[in-house]
């Protein structure tokens, strides 16, 4: 009877220390993220300008003209040149096989990066547990 209250109790306190240290890590990051987000927008001002301020508008007499403004010219196509360059590298183009392999090389790349972690929740879980048993049988065959 007492192993079994040995062995309640140790799943207690491991669940009750597992449950603790997630709770410090989820506090950890909530911290972190708050001093991330705790600055005001509205404090923050941005630095002084190192040019005068151009007035928005300006007064004009009565008496003076209406002043002109200058109509910018409409842009021309170069008519002289053989065609257009919509690409401003001139690097030689790739071959097919270049090509071939530059795209056998990004699907390799993006399969790697779609495969699992080796430490899976099933790993971690199952470490866990084979950890309990073996405190467990300490425990037991300590007394």
């Amino acid at each position: 009877m007492s192993m079994i209250i040995e062995m309640i109790l140790v799943i207690l306190l491991i669940l009750t220390v597992s449950v603790f240290l997630l709770r410090m890590r989820k506090l950890g990051r909530d911290k972190f993220r708050n001093e991330l987000n705790g600055i005001d927008p509205s404090l923050i001002v941005p630095p002084p300008s190192p040019y005068q301020v151009a007035p928005g508008f300006r007064v004009v007499p009565e008496d003076v003209k209406e002043v002109q403004h200058r109509v910018p010219e409409k842009p021309k196509l170069d008519t002289s040149s053989d065609g257009f360059v919509f690409n401003d590298n001139l690097a030689a183009p790739l071959s097919e096989d270049e090509i071939l392999s530059h795209r056998e090389q990004q699907v390799r790349t993006l399969a790697q990066s779609f495969e699992k972690s080796p430490l899976s929740f099933t790993t971690v879980g199952s470490i866990v547990i084979a950890a309990m048993v073996i405190v467990v049988f300490v425990i037991y065959y300590s007394h």
